[in-house]
This record gives structure tokens, C-alpha cells and sequence, in this order.
């Protein structure tokens, strides 16, 4: 029985730290964007904050190759 708890417990702690992982990558993402464009909808904010895992590391990878908007979203689309 202690042992089920203990696994269940250090699960809950994975799933923790990756949703905190997530939540940096999103908002460094963000912020990178903003910096580089100037400027960035509250649409697109939202657009990629609602991404999976795959199309954020797929943005991370591909920053340089955005100049605008539209770019953001052939990535992450």
C-alpha cells in the first residue's frame, strides 16, 4: 500500500515539474517573440500557450526563421 502511494506521489511530482517546464518554455517563448517582433496579439499569446509540446519545441528551433506573425503561426499550424 506504501509503496503504491510513493509511486503515486513521485508521478504527481513528474507531472508537476513538466507543467512547470512548459509554463517557462511558453512564457521564454513569449517573450523571445515579443522581443524580436516588437510586438505580438493577444491571439497569437493565446494561440501558443494552447500548443502542444512538439509545435513548441518546433518554435523554439525555428525562431530565427520568423519575421512576423504569420510565420508564428505556419509553425505552429
Amino acid at each position: 500500500m506504501c509503496r503504491s502511494l510513493d509511486e503515486l506521489k513521485q508521478r504527481g511530482i513528474e507531472e508537476g515539474e513538466m507543467i512547470g517546464i512548459r509554463k517557462t518554455l511558453t512564457k521564454t517563448l513569449i517573450q523571445q517573440l515579443i522581443s524580436k517582433l516588437g510586438h505580438i496579439s493577444k491571439e497569437l499569446i493565446l494561440e501558443i500557450k494552447k500548443s502542444d509540446e512538439d509545435k513548441l519545441n518546433e518554435l523554439v528551433i525555428r525562431i530565427f526563421d520568423v519575421n512576423n506573425e504569420e510565420d508564428i503561426y505556419k509553425i505552429l499550424n
